[in-house]
Formats: structure tokens, C-alpha cells, sequence
């Protein structure tokens, strides 16, 4: 059995056959004589056409289910011919053995044969079954002889010009026709490794799409256009970008194959490289958007997208604002498929302290404050590892001698990290140190043999509502500036303390004056008593009416302030002793006001009163009557 290989050439044997004349016109070769010799005109190859454009159905052609089509065969003859009568029969082939009958086909072609290779379409189409193999049996082909036209300008068939000169093909001899199994495809994927330029291709995954998804094929892979070098593991054929070829061979017929060219891209994929953005100080974050990419290979469409994990599911909301973290970005481009690369991006934000600083108590001079103490930053926020500096301006660049010994004024505590970049916080302190008051002044009112039995010492600087007083070293306080029955001899001393609680130096009695007011403490005379004035001018010229006077019960005090300060009333028997010391709080120069005065019991004689106000002093006498 004589069979041609896709796209061999046909191989043909001539057989001789008697010729057989008939009066009726001839329909089938079995109408003619036989006994062909001629071997003369061959047919190369058989094909199949578009029935509407008679174009070829290539390895390419796009079929799908049925088609409708032409039988072409390409001619060659030894010698110049004018016409050719062919008649065959196409037969499927199953198995390698031509089965039934799909067309009969015969028809003279007046076509001039001076070729190497001629061509002649039958006109009548049929239809083929995309993939179906299919063969050309019970050939016959007849010529005339001459240059003239065997076919006289009519398709029928017609028996050869002499009995010799035909070609008949033996019984059981089948020519293949080429039929299109195979199409061109095209497949492109992304890089194996990111910045590469090789992929692993599945060609068999192709197998359906290059074989039209016929059933009766099978392929196989060449990496050349020759078919020769085949490809070692078509299911994971790692390549850069190239052409292979697949080889659609028909399972029933083997020499029937057919030939796809399949296109593989690898195409251009995104290539990143990160660089981790500088460690930053709380609460600064970081841009993942500018230059941590810098460096990147990223081929023209390419975007970027970031995520907080690497599989890219959790998108991250604000990439120009990252904080202490890892995150992910990933960078694809626009091509189909869309290829990528992730790559992790590490955040470094240090914990910056934070100092929470609290004011020292304030010191009585001389005392210092120390600012190393724990209650000043109490309540700070510090990392592990921080330092804590001393300044004495807020650019920490001048530094603190002594932060353990400082007065008043404002300073700086710097908090500082360890890490790097060093993370710190700086925040001021205040130091107050209040002055002391000055040591007391005195004045005293000494005790004698016809005066007085004991002292008194009175306060006359620094007065006022805000001091308090003390005569044994501040074991006890008095806000009153008198100390009476002082024992003579005794030499005390006296502390005054301000409303800041500093305590100023002592002053006893060798600091102390006589008091002005002695010498009207001097009892009077019974007529002097009888005639005791209204009113009285001390002598720092502050007018004060007293009345009644002589009293009963109460007698009252009116005065105009010269000063601002504070009011107090002492009150003396007619033995010095001082009977009464009242505070009235305070007043403003140019008030005026009157005070009020009753004995806590009658005591029918003469008095004396001692009038503060402020830094002025009125002192008088009046009479208590029974």
C-alpha cells in the first residue's frame, strides 16, 4: 500500500490498465480503455481550499466544528500539456484504512501544465469535519496529446486522448490529503524570578488549543521549525522568550501531520528594590511612596501598592505615613498576565520620651533645689536606656555645672535615648529661692525699780499680716509684734517668718531701741487723769479720735490711714503691763476707719493704747471711769 507524507511528496505508481471505448459519453474510468503507461503528469501533493477564497487551509486556519472545501492538487508533468482530466474518490481514513466514501470528485482542467508545480481546484465543495483525516483513493488522471486543449473547454469528465496516456492508482493506494490540525498560537507569563528573564511554560496545557481540540490527534513538541530537536519535558519547559513548534500528528494516520508555530513571551516583570526608610524618633512616620524604591526596575505601566502583609490581602491605608512596623509593597505591571514583585519594607520609629517635670518646692535662701531628685521628672515616660541632662538653655547648649545644688531660675531637663538616631525630649524647670526677711527690729521697753517689773520687746520691722513672730527660736509663733513679761536678764531673741515660711536671723535685746512710747507710759497724775485729751497726735503724725473719754464700757478708735498696711491695737495698764493686743486686718491709705474697744473688766484707771498702721504707729492714753 502506496501512501504520501504530510508534506512529502506524493509517491505514484502507474499500473497498466485496457482501454475500453463506449459510444455513450464516459462517466467513470471504468467508461475508458485501459492500459496506461505514461507516468507523466504526477500529482504532489493534495489539500484542501476555503471554498469562497480558495486559499489553503494553513497549520493556522481557525476550524471549528465543519467547514465547507475545496480538493486542490498541486501537478508536475515531464512534458508541456494543455488539460488534465482527474476522477477520485475521498474516503475517510480510519486506522490508516480508507473507509467510506465522503466525495466523488471528476473533472477536466484545461489548465496549461509548464510548471514545476500546477495547480487545479475542483469546483464542487463538500464538507469536512475540522480534524477528520481523509484520503484520495481510485485515482485516475488522462491527458491528450499535443499542445492543443484535451479538455476542449469542458469540465466533464472525458476518457484520455489515447489509451496510453493516463495513470491509474492501484486498489488499496491511498494519497493523504493535508488537512489543517495544527493553529498558531501565542502564550506569554511572567519571569520565574522576579528581575529574570525565564519562565516555565506547560506546553501540553496548549495541546487542545494548537490540535483545534481534536480528538483524534496527538502533539508533540520541537523546539525548531524542522522538527528535530524535540523539547525534554513539555510540561515545564523553562525558556526565555522563542518560538517552539508543535508537531499535530492524526492518530489513525501517522504520515498526517501538521505543523504549529506557538509564540513564547516572557515578558518584561517589575524588579524591586527596597531600601529601608532611616530609624526615626516617635511620633514622626515614614513615606513608603518616596525613595524607598529607588533603585527598582520597573518596565513602563508599572504600579505600586502596599500592604501590612505578604500575601497582599490587607491593604495599608495611609503609605505616606507608616509607623514602627513591617509592611509590603508590591509593584505590577499592566500587561495580561500581570506580573509582580513584593518585597518587605521595615519602619524603625523609636520611642521619643516623654518628660513630665514637676516644679521643685521653693527654698528659703540659702538653701538649692536638686533637679536630680526623682519627684522632678515623677510621672515621665522613659525608655529603656535613657539619659537625663542638665542646661541651662532650652537648645541644651550650655550646660549645668551643679544640677544637684541650683538656685532660683529657670532650667532644662533633656531626656535622651540610647538608640540611634537618639530620641529626646526637653522641658524647662523653675527653681524658686525666696529672700528671707530681714532680722527684726526692736524696740524694748525696759523693766525698772519704779516702772515696769518686766520687759517688753515689740516688733516694729518687718510687720504686716503676712509675718508671724516667735521669741524661743520657733518653737512657738504669734502673729501679734509685742512680747510682754519678758524677764530681765533673760536676753531674748526674736525670729520673724514670711508667708513663704523662711525664717529670718535674730535680733535680741542688745539690737533693740527704746520704744518711743515709754515715757507716756508713766502713770499720771489724778488731776492729769481727770483731764485726759479726746483725742491724740502720736508721733508719727497719725490722727486718731478716741471717745468717749473718759469710757465706761467701750471706747471707740477713728482714724484716717496715711498708709497702706496692717491695723493692730495694744492696749497697757498703768503698770506697763500690756492688757490687751488686737489685729484688725488691713487697710488702704487714705481709709478711714473706726475701731472698737471693751475691757474684758472694768478696770477703773488709767490706760495707754499703741495704734499700728502699717509702718506708723499712734500712741495716747485714756481713762476708764467706774
Amino acid at each position: 500500500m502506496l501512501k504520501s507524507f504530510l508534506p512529502c511528496t506524493v509517491f505514484l505508481l502507474g499500473i497498466g490498465a485496457a482501454y475500453n471505448s463506449s459510444a455513450q459519453t464516459p462517466q467513470t474510468p471504468s467508461d475508458c480503455k485501459t492500459g496506461c503507461t505514461s507516468n507523466d503528469v504526477q500529482i504532489m501533493r493534495a489539500y484542501l481550499v476555503d471554498s469562497a477564497t480558495l486559499q489553503p487551509l494553513s497549520a493556522g486556519y481557525q476550524c471549528r466544528g465543519s467547514v465547507k472545501v475545496r480538493l486542490a492538487l498541486d501537478l508536475t508533468t515531464n512534458t508541456p500539456r494543455v488539460g488534465v482530466v482527474v476522477y477520485a474518490n475521498i474516503k475517510f481514513l480510519v486506522n490508516g484504512t480508507p473507509g467510506n466514501i465522503l466525495a466523488n470528485k471528476k473533472e477536466c482542467f484545461g489548465t496549461v501544465l509548464n510548471r514545476p508545480s500546477n495547480q487545479v481546484v475542483f469546483s464542487g465543495a463538500f464538507t469536512w469535519s475540522c480534524g477528520t483525516p481523509i484520503a484520495l483513493t481510485n485515482v485516475f488522471m488522462g491527458w491528450g496529446t499535443g499542445n492543443t486543449d484535451f479538455c476542449q473547454g469542458l469540465s466533464a469528465f472525458r476518457c484520455p486522448g489515447t489509451p496510453s496516456k493516463c495513470w491509474s492508482q492501484i486498489d488499496g493506494n491511498y494519497i493523504t490529503i493535508e488537512i489543517p490540525m495544527a493553529q498558531n498560537v501565542s502564550r506569554s507569563l511572567c519571569p520565574d524570578t522576579a528581575g529574570r528573564t525565564t519562565a516555565t511554560f506547560n506546553l501540553t496545557a496548549l495541546n487542545g488549543e494548537v490540535s483545534n481540540n481534536a480528538s483524534n490527534v496527538t502533539v508533540t513538541w520541537y523546539r525548531d521549525s524542522g522538527l528535530l530537536s524535540p523539547v525534554g519535558t513539555p510540561a515545564a519547559y523553562s525558556t526565555v522568550s522563542t518560538t517552539a513548534y508543535a508537531k499535530v500528528t492524526s492518530s489513525t494516520n501517522t504520515s498526517a501531520y501538521s505543523k504549529a508555530a506557538v509564540t513564547l513571551t516572557v515578558l518584561a516583570g517589575p524588579a524591586l528594590s527596597i531600601t529601608n526608610p532611616t530609624a526615626l524618633c516617635s511620633p514622626a512616620t515614614a513615606d513608603l511612596t518616596a525613595a524607598v524604591t529607588s533603585g527598582s526596575t520597573l518596565p513602563t505601566g508599572t504600579s505600586l501598592s502596599y500592604w501590612t502583609n505578604s500575601g497582599a490581602t490587607a491593604s495599608m491605608t495611609t503609605p505616606t505615613a507608616a509607623g514602627d512596623g513591617t509592611y509590603y509593597i508590591k509593584a505590577s505591571t499592566n500587561t495580561t498576565p500581570a506580573c509582580s514583585d513584593i518585597r518587605s519594607v521595615v519602619v524603625t520609629v523609636r520611642t521619643t520620651p516623654v518628660l513630665s517635670i514637676t516644679n521643685p518646692n521653693a527654698v528659703c535662701s540659702p538653701s538649692t533645689v536638686d533637679l536630680t531628685a526623682a519627684a522632678v521628672t515623677s510621672g515621665s515616660t522613659l525608655p529603656s536606656g535613657s539619659t537625663l541632662s542638665y542646661w541651662t538653655n532650652s537648645a541644651a547648649t550650655s550646660s549645668l555645672s551643679s544640677p544637684t545644688a541650683v538656685g532660683a531660675g529657670t532650667y532644662y531637663i533633656k531626656a535622651s535615648t540610647g538608640t540611634t538616631p537618639s530620641c529626646s525630649d526637653i522641658e524647662a524647670v523653675t527653681v524658686s529661692v525666696y529672700s528671707n526677711p530681714s532680722a527684726p527690729a526692736l524696740c524694748a521697753v525696759q523693766p525698772s525699780m519704779c516702772g515696769p517689773a518686766t520687759g517688753t520687746l515689740t516688733v516694729t520691722s518687718p510687720v504686716g499680716s503676712t509675718y508671724q513672730y516667735s521669741i524661743d527660736n520657733g518653737q512657738h509663733w504669734q502673729t501679734g509684734v509685742t512680747f510682754s513679761n519678758v524677764a530681765p536678764g533673760s536676753n531674748p531673741s526674736i525670729v520673724a517668718k514670711d508667708g513663704s515660711g523662711c525664717v529670718s536671723a535674730a535680733a535680741n535685746c542688745s539690737d533693740a531701741v527704746t520704744c518711743t512710747t515709754t515715757a507716756r507710759l508713766a502713770p499720771p497724775t489724778a488731776r492729769a487723769e481727770k483731764r485726759a485729751p479726746a483725742e491724740a497726735t502720736p508721733e508719727d503724725a497719725v490722727t486718731v479720735k478716741v471717745y468717749p473719754n473718759p469710757f465706761r464700757n467701750s471706747v471707740n478708735f477713728r482714724f484716717t490711714a496715711p498708709v497702706s498696711g496692717s491695723v493692730s491695737l495694744e492696749v497697757y495698764d498703768n503698770t506697763g503691763r500690756r492688757v490687751s493686743a488686737t489685729s484688725y486686718g488691713s487697710i488702704s491709705a487714705g481709709a478711714t476707719r473706726e475701731l472698737h474697744y471693751s475691757p474684758r473688766q472694768k478696770i477703773g484707771a488709767l490706760l495707754f493704747y499703741r495704734l499700728r498702721i502699717g509702718s506708723m504707729t499712734a500712741s495716747g492714753k485714756m481713762v476708764q471711769s467706774e
